[in-house]
């Protein structure tokens, strides 16, 4: 959709998200299962491990609200010299073509889940803040489309977090480069979130 004479709106894509979404992940509905059965059980058997179940369920609800709203709201705005990236969650993300700016296109399976999608990250030489698009909510043609405004040549080479990283160092999050301890933290987190939830209940 066009903002102005030289401004194009890009928005994220209902339909390339379903089409995402439909391929599955076998680790991420193996979690499912094994956190559905985890539910009945302990509900079944009036265990306080159901009040844990429900804290994880209502984060993974939170996180799919957060998706929607996201994906209802986001929008980049290409125009000359200039990439601004918009969502309700974030800061609003403007880069310039004068800021020297980095980035890799290319497609991208993130730490522990299987299914691989696009991804394009791009921030200035000098670092500070990055507009990242995952190809999940976003057609290839339109992330090809920002990544030629900012100069970035798409890549068709799968890449994992190193093989972005080797692009340009510093490009991915922290989180990604260390997952396994992001994980064990989080859960230590969800964990000890719903200990305390219980303890105030009882």
């Amino acid at each position: 959709m066009t903002a102005g004479s030289d401004v194009v709106e890009l928005r994220p894509d209902t339909e390339q998200y379903g089409r995402w979404f439909r391929r599955g992940d076998p680790v991420l509905i193996g979690l499912a299962c094994v956190l559905l059965a985890g539910s009945v059980a302990s509900i079944s058997s009036g265990s306080e491990a159901a009040l844990m179940i429900g804290v994880v369920v209502g984060t993974v609800a939170v996180g799919l609200l957060g998706v929607i709203a996201s994906m209802r709201t986001a929008s980049v705005l290409v125009g000359p010299g200039r990439i601004e990236h918009r969502s309700w969650w974030v800061r609003h993300t403007v880069l310039t073509v004068d800021d020297d700016l980095q980035g890799v296109l290319a497609p991208y399976t993130a730490p522990i889940v299987t299914r691989q999608s696009d991804l394009l990250v791009i921030r200035a030489a000098r670092g500070g803040p990055r507009i990242r698009l995952n190809g999940a909510f976003w057609r290839r043609d339109d992330l090809a489309r920002i990544a030629d405004a900012a100069g970035i040549v798409p890549s068709s080479e799968p890449l994992d977090v190193e093989g972005f990283e080797r692009r340009v160092g510093g490009i991915m999050y922290v989180w990604e480069k260390h997952w396994l301890l992001a994980v064990l933290l989080g859960g230590c987190a969800i964990a000890c979130g719903a200990v305390g939830l219980a303890v105030l209940l009882s």
